[in-house]
């Protein structure tokens, strides 16, 4: 008796029933078969591999400087609390900044530390990549009087490069922020 050494195709119809499929017995599809060859994974994975190269790099880039910005909205809004405290409770309001963060607390002895029983309302760190590099108050500090007036003063918060925001507040403890 002689035995094939390879199976023998089979012919079945396709579902539409308007072509041929020929399928071996390992069930290899040849003809119209769903699916996708090589040559078409790996040219998608070449186009998502070049989209990835552009976008990163963009997304890291907006990914700082929005820390930047918040960092600017909350040191503006953490001032403008400050302010409404001090006059809300008739009494110092310090803000002491530091290169990394800030602290804001009711200075009742006006020796411009923290001390035991004196209320700390805000001690903040900046977010990484981004610093205090200069400030226009004396001794890095603002003070807020019972009045809600302070002698004006900047704050310029960077993130390296050459990308700052300046934080002003006028005599009035009006504040404002200036991009540059």
């Amino acid at each position: 008796m002689h035995t094939l050494k390879y199976p023998m195709p089979s012919v079945t119809l396709c579902k539409k029933g308007s072509s041929l499929k020929v399928k071996n017995m390992k069930n290899t599809c040849f003809g119209n078969c769903k699916g996708f060859t090589l040559i078409e994974l790996m040219t998608v994975i070449a186009i998502m591999a070049i989209m990835a190269g552009i976008a990163i790099p963009n997304y890291m880039e907006w990914s700082r400087a929005a820390r930047l910005r918040g960092a600017t909205n909350d040191l503006t809004s953490d001032l403008a609390m400050a302010r409404l405290r001090a006059i809300k409770s008739s009494t110092l309001v310090k803000v002491v900044f530091a290169t990394d963060g800030y602290q804001v607390f009711i200075d009742d002895n006006d020796n411009d530390a923290l001390d035991s029983g004196e209320v700390l309302l805000r001690n903040k760190q900046y977010p990484a990549g981004v610093t205090m590099s200069s400030t226009t108050f004396g001794s890095s500090r603002v003070i807020f009087q019972r009045t809600g007036r302070i002698f004006g003063g900047t704050v310029t918060l960077s993130r390296g490069g050459n990308q700052q925001t300046n934080i002003v507040v006028n005599p009035v403890g009006r504040i404002r922020v200036e991009t540059s």
